[in-house]
Formats: structure tokens, sequence, C-alpha cells
């Protein structure tokens, strides 16, 4: 229920309830500026351009928690409705010269608002709220075109459907997804996942959407990272997703992922989908016959980009191969026989994983496209001397075509990948003395996209 006047001192034009204020007209552009400006100036960014735990991230959307202040998009109206005046731009001077030593751009540069954080959304039909199915955060400044028009990239900066994959799962808190990229994602993209419904039309807004920057480097191909809840994360990325609208929990009775980036116009480009515990549901427009535990499967979605597990238990992760063309992984990913659950995630990855949750992880150095022809069995190892000079000898069985390349390596299969903790050896046929040490395994790579991790 409303108090207007929000109080006895209040403007007429002021409101009140349980959870909100509306504070009075002319007031209303100069507080929307402000709390913009705090959403450009705290974005969870160091110095060196890198998302930190340790700096503040404030954001402002359509889908506000109550660590949050305001509705993006009712911001975005007040500060068109209330544009700066005299007495603002007065103050925004005084602020740069006496104090802060900057300026908020948004009273100098009115439009900059709209170009930041793009066009405010309506009122969902009962006028209580926005869509929260595709967040209003801020996206990567738009670029010129050659013909100098403003083009809005949105956050998926070319990405496409199969670009990133999802590997693990873990709903036993705290939550972890573990994500693959297939392709280099760029630098500067957003990418979002989201526990929400797809209904075959939209999605819903019960649940939760997190938001990851891609960092100033990118994430390369062959790269594992995800989002962990826990805030110790051994995870690449783990900590470094913020908040994106409602509350993203997984459940342990089932769920579903859906990754996802926006293009320009605000629309949607799913990615991936995974859904553990149930499989798809039919598409329905009534968005209410979903549960929080199903989902459709977007159509928009090649069949190798998503994958169903309704067999599986709470915790669910691939357990093939991590070689392989971009499409020949999303075949094996989108198997259902290639994925295990059991009670704990987190000690597999944390196998895989051998670097700070800061940096990517540790790549074999591989290349593709070595193998050329070459077969299990035409190579064997028939000699091993471990005290210094190493040697390894080995016998070819088959002919072994010139222009190809094997590695031999003593670091371990883990049953899922190699690890990187010792070493890797490029042998030429002429030469089979290698540095190296106990474990041997002898290796070549078929025409790989990425690099193994």
């Amino acid at each position: 229920m409303c108090t207007i006047p929000a109080n006895s001192e209040a403007a007429n034009d002021t409101e009140r309830d349980s959870v909100s204020f509306l504070p009075p007209e002319n007031s209303r552009g100069d507080i929307a500026r402000a709390i913009l400006y705090m959403d450009l100036r705290y974005d969870g960014v160091d110095c060196g351009g890198e998302a930190s735990q340790n700096v503040i991230d404030l954001i402002v959307t359509d889908c506000p928690d109550s660590r949050q202040m305001g509705y993006l998009s009712q911001l975005l109206e007040w500060h068109t409705a209330d544009p700066p005046d005299e007495r603002e731009k007065r103050r925004n001077n005084e602020v740069c010269e006496y104090w802060q030593g900057n300026r908020n751009p948004f009273v100098d540069f009115p439009h900059l608002a709209r170009a930041y954080f793009g066009s405010p959304k309506s009122l969902t039909g009962d006028g209580m709220g926005y869509d929260c199915t595709t967040p209003m955060l801020s996206t990567p400044s738009p670029t010129k075109s050659p013909g100098e028009q403003t083009v809005d990239q949105g956050t998926c900066l070319e990405m496409q459907q199969g670009d990133v994959a999802i590997v693990g799962i873990q709903s036993t808190d705290p939550d972890m997804i573990v994500l693959l990229a297939l392709a280099d994602l760029p630098a500067g993209g957003g990418l979002y996942i989201t526990d929400n419904a797809w209904t075959g039309f939209e999605l819903k807004s019960n649940e939760g959407v997190k938001k990851l920057t891609i960092p100033s480097d990118g994430i390369s191909s062959g790269t594992m990272f995800g989002y962990d809840a826990h805030s110790g994360s051994l995870l690449y990325l783990g900590n470094s997703w913020t908040f994106g609208g409602g509350s993203f929990a997984l459940s342990v009775s089932g769920d579903n992922v859906i990754v996802y980036c926006l293009n320009g116009d605000g629309s949607t480009q799913f990615l991936y989908a995974a859904i553990y515990q149930s499989d798809w549901s039919a598409e329905n427009p009534d968005a209410s016959v979903f549960s929080s535990n199903e989902s459709a499967l977007p159509s928009t979605l090649p069949e190798n980009c998503a994958v169903s597990l309704p067999e599986s238990k709470r915790n669910v992760w691939y357990h093939g191969r991590f070689f392989g063309s971009k499409n020949e992984m999303l075949n094996d990913i989108s198997n259902q026989e290639n994925w295990m659950n059991d009670g704990e995630l987190s000690d597999l990855f944390t196998q895989l994983l051998s670097s700070s949750p800061s940096s990517p992880p540790t790549k074999a150095p591989i290349e593709p496209g070595s193998c050329s022809g070459m077969q299990n069995g035409d190579i064997a190892i028939i000699g091993i001397k471990s005290l210094d000079p190493d040697m390894i000898e080995l016998l070819a069985l088959s002919d072994l075509p010139g222009e190809a390349a094997i590695f031999i390596t003593d670091n371990a299969w883990t049953g899922f990948a190699l690890k990187s903790n010792e070493g890797v050896k490029k042998v030429g046929f002429k030469n089979v003395n290698s540095r190296l040490y106990d474990k041997l395994h002898v290796i070549c790579i078929i025409h790989i996209p990425f690099t193994l991790v």
C-alpha cells in the first residue's frame, strides 16, 4: 500500500511503500544520473582492467535484489524526463574541481546513458516490475561502422551456438557450472548463465541470471572455466560472474542451465543448454506450466549444442575425450553415455585445473593436425632409460608419414584429460631421445582447433 506523500514533510508528488520510495519529480533525473554513475564507476574491475573480488561491483538492473537501488529502465526514463539543469551542471563542475577530480559523464553528455545502458523497457502487463529475461547490464561501448553510424554490438561479439559447452554441473552447495570454450571467445564479450526455464517463447524470470564479462585477453579455445558460488574457487573465472537478475541457485532435485549472450538488438543468442534429472519439456506459451525443474529446449540450438541427462543425480560431469574438432567435441558432449554423476564434482575438476582462478589453466604445448593418418599402435615403446641421460626407444610398426609429428609426455592421464605438471616433447622420427621421466604416453593430435587442458 502506497503512502502519498511519502511523509508529512515531503513534496506532494512523492510516494513510498514497504520496499520503495518515489522522490519528487524535480529530483528524479539527478538521482538517476548519480546511480548510473555509480554503476559505471564501480564495475568490479581493478586498475589493470581485470575483474577482481577486491573491487566493488555496483550494478543497476531491471531485476534488483535487496542490495541494489532502483530499476534501470525507470532510472533511464527519469534521466530523460528530468535532464540536467544549471544547478546540477554547476555541482558537477565543483565536485570535479574541489573534491573528486572526475566528472559524471551523464551530466555532461546525457545521450551517453542510452548509448551505454540501452533503451528502457516497458513495464510488464500487470504494471509490477520489468521483464527479467534479458538483463540490461552494461555492454561493450557501441562502435562506429565505416559509414560512421553507431553500431550496438550487444554482448555476443560474433559468438555462435556451440562456441561454449557445459561440461560439469554441481548442484550441491556451492553451485558450480563448468564450461569449455570450443572457439576463441572475444575480449569484452558477455556470457550469461540462467536456470530460468525457456518456454519456447520467452525465458521465465522466477529464478536467476549470472553474467561474465570476458577478460581483456579473451578466453582461448580449449580453456575450461565457469561459475563457482564458492568464494575460494579453483575454477578459472569462477568468482568473476556478476548479478544479472533474480536468484541463481541450482536445485538438487533437477534443473536446467542455459548459456547465452545478447545480440545488438537485445535478442537472446543461445549458445548451449543442459538439463539434469529431467528431459526437455514441450514448448508452451503458458509459462505457468513450467516448474522450476522444467524447461523447453531452445529451437535455435542445434541437436549437438544441448545435453539432456534425465537419469542423472544432482552432480554431473562430462567424462569423454577432450580433443577433436569443435563438431566432434559437441557430438561427444551431447551424448548422455559420456556423462557420469557422483556426490561431489569439485575433486574431479580440481585434478583437471592446475592453475589459480585468476589465470587460464595451463595447456600442453601441442599442435593440431599432426597425425597425418597415423593410428593406434603404429608406434610402440620398447625401451625406457630413466638414469641420466634419459632415453626413450620407439619402434615404428607401420610406415610413418614424413609430414607427421608425435609427442611424448610423462604427464598423467586422469581418464578425462592430461595433467600439465610434468613435460611434453615433440619427437622427430630420426631422434627418439627425450629428457622425460617415469610415466610415458605417445600421442599425436587430430586436427584440434583448441589444445588439451
